[in-house]
């Protein structure tokens, strides 16, 4: 990802981002958060901790703290989905 990706989105969109994630970093996410916000584009961002990247969609994990992670960020993408 780069900042200009996000900066690029015209709909609304989702992030489920993944805290200290090296393919994701957190100045790209700021960034685009703010690029979202100056083009008034609505938008949801909720970052995990102590999962890996790819962690929602990828992997049955035996970690407790992960598979609970996946069901909330399952639960976040539903609702968006639903919503739009």
């Amino acid at each position: 990802m780069t900042k200009g990706d996000i900066s690029a989105v015209k709909v609304p969109m989702s992030i489920i981002a993944v805290e200290d994630d090296q393919l994701f970093p957190e100045e790209v996410l700021k960034a685009g958060e703010e690029s979202l916000k100056a083009n008034s584009i609505e938008h949801e961002i909720e970052t995990y901790s102590r999962v890996p990247h790819g962690f929602a969609v990828l992997g049955d994990y035996e970690e407790q703290d992960i598979k609970e992670a996946q069901q909330k960020a399952f639960k976040q993408m539903l609702a968006w989905i639903q919503k739009y």
